[in-house]
């Protein structure tokens, strides 16, 4: 009997099942995302009573599935845990399994996790898509690994969620897939390969160069022997976690001419990942001559991480996704819906 099989059966027998599940696996979900949260603010958020959400937090804290804390509740490594376990279960009552099977056939990729989207704050979905994202990477290491990043606020709200246990110690190398882009460090691949590195007590190969450089500058800057070690490195990853952007708002970020502006968006661009900009069929349209990992290389891995969401990335998903059978993506429920629309499949 599949797993499918086994819900529907449990429905038929026990109804009320659905919906006491649903809530308190959200109102648990939330506690992970916003914790310690107050029992006014989770009241909010998850539109339920305080008192249900009471209820439902004594439920918890009996089960150590999360602690009281002078600010609110707060989840707990059990309450962790037992998220995990239940994935299935919500994917199934939320119909995200169908929705699954649809774009991993049509898309030809590996995998995908499907977060719900936040009613109003698309900040608090990536909040969500980066623990989701995190939790991912933990189970994708291996001892040895090698790590690429590459920057944006998706990938900043992966390496912010990642929470390595005591015992920890995987051995593994980070390097930034790509070289700096904008002003803002924060986001940088360069401060986000670092800062996950230390997390993971792991190897840190910094990459000190602009994201985008002249042929005279590639030429200098590969002879240096700090870049040389970065490329080095950058030809070992075995593991990539990477955004993906819509073509116009990258080209408008990195700062490119109008004329070549133009000349990108008349080839049919609607997605840049990695210094590449790719058409609706997947298709390179432009390169930024950089120093960082190749799409030879990006072909070639058996991990890598996509991490992305909102309606609006939709087709510059889906020009992506298609780069390489082992890719997982992360994304929201919006998005998938938009994705299976283009796709031209009922949701």
């Amino acid at each position: 009997m599949s797993r499918n099989r086994d819900f529907e059966q449990l429905d038929l027998l026990v109804p009320e099942t659905k919906e006491i599940f649903k809530r308190r696996f959200e109102l648990l979900r939330l506690i992970e995302v916003y914790g310690p949260i107050g029992r006014r603010n989770l009241s909010i958020k998850s539109n339920q009573s305080e008192r249900q959400v009471r209820n439902d937090g004594d439920f918890f804290k009996d089960r150590n599935f999360i602690t009281y804390q002078m600010e609110g509740m707060a989840i707990a490594p059990e309450g962790i845990r037992i998220l995990e376990e239940l994935e299935e279960i919500s994917e199934y009552y939320n119909g995200y399994m169908a929705w699954k099977k649809i774009i991993i056939e049509n898309l030809g990729i590996k995998d995908m996790v499907i977060v719900d989207a936040h009613r109003e704050n698309f900040r608090d979905t990536q909040k969500y898509m980066g623990i989701q994202g995190a939790k991912l990477l933990k189970k994708m290491l291996k001892t040895g690994d090698v790590i690429g990043l590459t920057g944006g606020t998706s990938v900043y709200h992966l390496v912010e969620s990642f929470k390595a246990p005591q015992d920890f110690e995987p051995e593994v190398s980070l390097v930034p897939a790509r070289g700096g882009l904008g002003r803002t460090t924060k986001y940088q691949a360069n401060t986000l390969t670092e800062h996950l590195a230390h997390k993971m007590k792991g190897r840190y190969v910094p990459l000190y160069t602009p994201d985008s450089l002249g042929d005279e500058a590639m030429k200098y800057l590969r002879e240096d022997p700090g870049i040389k070690q970065a490329i080095d490195t950058i030809e070992e990853i075995s593991l990539l976690v990477f955004g993906i952007g819509k073509a116009d708002v990258m080209a408008k970020r990195r700062n490119l001419s109008n004329l070549v502006y133009n000349e990108i968006m008349a080839a049919g661009a609607v997605a840049e990942a990695f210094g590449y900009f790719f058409n609706g069929d997947g298709d390179i349209v432009h390169e930024i001559p950089t120093i960082g990992i190749t799409l030879e290389k990006v072909k070639r891995l058996d991990k890598l991480i996509a991490i992305a969401g909102g309606a609006e990335k939709a087709k510059a998903i889906i020009a992506v996704a298609r780069i390489n059978k082992n890719l997982v993506l992360v994304t929201d429920q919006v998005c998938v819906q938009e994705i299976i629309k283009i796709l031209g499949r009922k949701t």
